[in-house]
């Protein structure tokens, strides 16, 4: 007796990219990710395009695009959104280039590939590419033609714009090496190919579950998605009936989050944050199957949406110390916390996180000043990026979360086993360099104030890069009155014994002058480390090392544990 015959899963179609746009209409899915191609990225899809061209290939493959068959005219893509909309992208710029020049023939071609049979220019009702919620209206402009908004506060938005100008421009530099004649035949040959010789593989899937296994599948075999796509897929395929309440939650993160400016994956960076306070130490790449394994249904999808949004705010407060979060706690805290971001140490990032969400006011300002004060031993001792130290922090970050570490006393002990000891913290300060400027004038800051607090406690450096800034007291292209060899500066010039804090307008007129011309200037300053300077009758790497091993045991009282 025959097999019966069983109906396959999904079904394979190759396809020129044009042949796509002109026959779909293409809709993204809610839980699709913004537009997120830099130029980059859209620059290298125009000349790889370019390049095949120029060879005269039959083709060019641009890889697979994942949909969910929907009907016999639509398709919904589950991946595959940024090369569908930079390609439309370049097709509107040479529609719109082709109108230009007068060629509406052409152009009118183009213009229904992207758009639909009988469409005109400004019609963008009919268009065959729709993207997500938040990109959609805005793609639609661009479809449309009309004034873009120059100011828009999303990410994606400001990418659009920008492949969008790409697209122009690169049209203008397809056609600058033809005569003007040529252009119409130029980019009819550049709408040929990729209508029928830029090739995709189009996978059409029956069902939505395994149209998101294969999203899943075509990664782990090397297809660049980032997994916050996945994670934000999954919950919302969870979400049931309560869809529309993790649809917010995640749009409320998101929207918080970008206005952080910082690296551009932040959102995975954060995500990853938030887990390990749930669950403890993740490493990034594990993050989507932590909550694979963690939410299963449409409450949990729910809540753990709506964790995501409230750490948010209390991320994007942690980088703003104007944030509105702060206007009930002690002032100190913005110092601390600047110092913190400055440092920008991202194993510490799950803690500073875990205190501003469960600590009270007065109880995360010392939390925070105590950090500051880790962070810079950790740093000094070479060990922030250990697993060693890192593992102990994130526990520490998920007791506070949880409440087990209520207060500074109880973080303090949970912690004191990876901070270095003042024995070991001092020997290390006595060797250490510092290639970064703003570091290196923080330190010597901290070192002022705890060499005169006692007697002083109001004094204040300021922090102005124009009225005090650092000085290499051995300068770091010293002349031949110095007479120290290339290899000792290289080795001690960015000790921080041969750094100190100078008064711009003081350290303006030193440049690389002899010592015997700097020492006046040195013992006029106002700040007693740099003062003292003055003392030492010459200055070389033994007074490098003297004066550092001083500073050493001055940092075991600016940095106290």
């Amino acid at each position: 007796m025959p097999a019966p015959a069983l109906l396959k899963p999904f079904d394979f179609d190759q396809q020129g990219i044009g042949t796509i746009l002109k026959q779909f209409r293409l809709t993204m899915p809610v839980n699709q990710r913004e537009y997120f191609w830099t130029t980059t990225e859209v620059e290298r899809l125009f000349h790889d395009l370019a390049d095949s061209i120029s060879r005269n290939e039959d083709s060019y493959f641009l890889g697979t695009i994942v949909t969910i068959q929907q009907d016999l005219g639509a398709v919904e893509v589950i991946d595959g959104q940024q090369r569908l909309a930079t390609t439309t992208l370049l097709v509107l710029a040479m529609a719109n280039y082709l109108f230009a020049i007068g060629e509406t023939n052409v152009a009118s071609t183009a213009i229904d590939t992207i758009k639909g049979p009988g469409a005109n220019r400004s019609d963008a009702k009919t268009s065959r590419l729709t993207l997500n919620k938040l990109d959609n209206v805005l793609f639609q402009q661009i479809m449309e033609g009309v004034e873009l908004p120059t100011d828009s506060r999303y990410l994606s938005h400001q990418k659009l714009i920008s492949a969008y100008d790409s697209a122009n421009q690169f049209v203008k530099l397809i056609v600058a090496q033809y005569e003007k004649k040529r252009h119409r035949e130029v980019l009819g040959e550049w709408l040929d190919f990729i209508e029928y010789q830029a090739i995709v593989l189009i996978m059409k899937v029956r069902d939505r579950a395994r149209a998101f296994k294969m999203f899943e599948t075509l990664n782990d075999r090397g297809m660049k998605v980032v997994q916050t796509d996945m994670i934000k897929s999954y919950l919302y395929d969870k979400g049931g009936d309560r869809l529309g309440e993790c649809e917010s939650h995640w749009d409320g993160m998101r929207a918080i989050l970008t206005t952080i400016e910082t690296e551009d994956d932040l959102t995975t960076l954060f995500i990853r944050h938030s887990l390990v306070l749930m669950h403890g130490y993740i490493i990034e790449k594990e993050i989507y199957d932590k909550v694979q394994n963690t939410v299963s249904t449409p409450q949990q999808a729910c809540v753990f949406a709506s964790d995501l949004q409230k750490l948010a705010y209390e991320y994007a407060a942690v980088f703003n110390t104007a944030h509105e979060k702060w206007s009930s706690y002690p002032d100190a805290i913005e110092t601390y916390l600047d110092v913190l971001n400055m440092f920008n140490t991202k194993p510490m990032r799950p803690l500073i996180l875990a205190i501003s969400f469960r600590f009270k006011p007065n109880e995360a300002a010392a939390a925070y000043k105590a950090m500051v004060a880790w962070t810079v031993r950790l740093i000094i001792a070479g060990n922030t990026r250990s697993q060693g130290v890192e593992s102990p922090l994130i526990e520490a970050a998920s007791e506070v979360y949880k409440g087990t570490i209520s207060g500074l006393a109880q973080l303090r002990k949970k912690l004191l086993p990876i901070i270095p000891n003042d024995l070991q913290f001092e020997t290390q300060f006595a060797i250490a360099t510092s290639s970064n400027s703003t570091i290196a004038a923080f330190y010597l800051r901290e070192l002022e104030y705890a060499s005169i607090k006692e007697h002083e406690p109001d004094y204040q450096i300021p922090q102005d890069k124009e009225r005090v800034n650092l000085e290499h007291i051995l300068p770091i292209n010293p002349d031949a009155s110095w007479g120290i060899q290339k290899d000792v500066v290289r080795a001690y010039v960015k000790r921080i014994g041969n750094l100190c804090l100078m008064q711009k307008k003081a350290n303006s007129k030193l440049k690389s002058a002899a010592f015997a011309v700097k020492k006046p200037v040195y013992e006029s300053t106002p700040y007693a480390i740099t003062k003292s300077v003055a003392t030492y009758p010459a200055w070389n790497e033994h007074s490098i090392i003297d004066r550092q091993e001083k500073l050493a045991k001055l940092a075991v009282k600016a940095w106290p544990i």
